[in-house]
């Protein structure tokens, strides 16, 4: 079998917005340089803006205008392209969006009244930023990582960074796919789930426990996998170049998936990809002490889980 290739790098420089492929990249602690850098913040609710409220947010693209200084260029649903420094942009996206909005971006990870929760994250309130029905059953939340859980309960997105969850968000060709089988090749395009990384020539999805803890050598960085993707309605919406399709999230119900797709990975060492990287999987071998933090932590997570469900009884 040929090694597996890193086939596509992504970068989405505004939380919820259509993103840009990358020829090559710079992987720091927070992923892909100038990733999710920056949201359109909700002066109504004064909440970080995402397409889970605001789902016109979809209908937008970005793209990274410069590095030095940052500057980020929005294009609207009719072409138009206005740069972050553009006067107007505010009241343009607002009108666009009929709500108060603007262009942010994120702050010191030490600010924390701008990333904190505004509502408790109650089982009732996951169900609806999920997309379920309030009679379906939450997914399997022990396939999150521990400090994803404990971030989530506490803030919007992770303090300094506009992301879900994790800085790297990775998907592998064979998943799409597979998943292309279960709905359409518009329902598996790889625009609808937005990983930073595309994976060639792999079998494997990568999901699942026996993949929690190892490392991809890709280029000059090493990245860890973390656990899951728990998928909420946003793949199945119309967006940029792509129509509504329930049938994505009909697929993401089937007990294959439970709402989840593709893995989430943390940054050991930072370094440059370029598509066509080769992708070295080391796996994970922890000693006593790392496997007795282990138990530790799902103990704990256990604990956390009941906690944030304990309305559920």
């Amino acid at each position: 079998m040929a090694e597996p290739r890193l086939s596509e790098i992504w970068r989405y420089p505004v939380k919820s917005m259509a993103g840009e492929m990358l020829s090559e990249a710079k992987i720091g602690p927070q992923g892909v340089a100038f990733d999710r850098q920056w949201c359109l913040y909700d002066t109504q609710t004064n909440t970080i803006g995402t397409a889970k409220r605001i789902p016109g947010i979809l209908n937008f693209g970005a793209k990274l205008a410069a590095e030095l200084p940052a500057r980020v260029a929005i294009t609207f649903s009719d072409g138009e392209t206005l740069q972050d420094d553009d006067p107007d942009l505010n009241v343009r996206i607002s009108e666009a969006l009929d709500r108060d909005v603007q262009l942010r971006r994120a702050p010191s990870k030490w600010n924390f009244g701008y990333y904190k929760r505004r509502k408790a994250l109650t089982p009732m309130r996951m169900r609806m930023l999920l997309g379920i029905n309030p009679k379906e059953p939450l997914p399997d939340l022990s396939r999150a990582p521990l400090g994803t859980l404990l971030t989530v309960g506490l803030f919007e997105s992770p303090p300094g960074t506009h992301f879900d969850a994790q800085p790297l968000h990775i998907v592998t060709r064979a998943a799409l796919e597979r998943f292309e089988d279960a709905t359409s090749k518009a329902g598996a395009d790889v625009r609808r789930f937005r990983p930073n990384l595309v994976i060639d020539g792999m079998a494997d999805d990568m999901s699942g426990p026996e993949w929690v803890g190892r490392e991809l050598r890709i280029g000059g960085t090493t990245l860890k996998i973390v656990g899951d993707t728990l998928r909420c309605s946003m793949p199945a919406a119309q967006q940029v170049g792509l129509d509504k399709d329930a049938a994505v999230n009909a697929a993401l119900r089937r007990p294959d998936y439970k709402m989840h797709f593709g893995v989430y990975a943390t940054v050991v060492k930072r370094g440059r990809v370029a598509s066509g990287d080769a992708v070295r999987i080391e796996d994970y071998n922890p000693g006593p002490v790392q496997r007795r933090i282990d138990r530790l932590s799902d103990r704990v997570k256990k604990k956390v889980i009941a906690q944030m469900l304990k309305t559920e009884r």
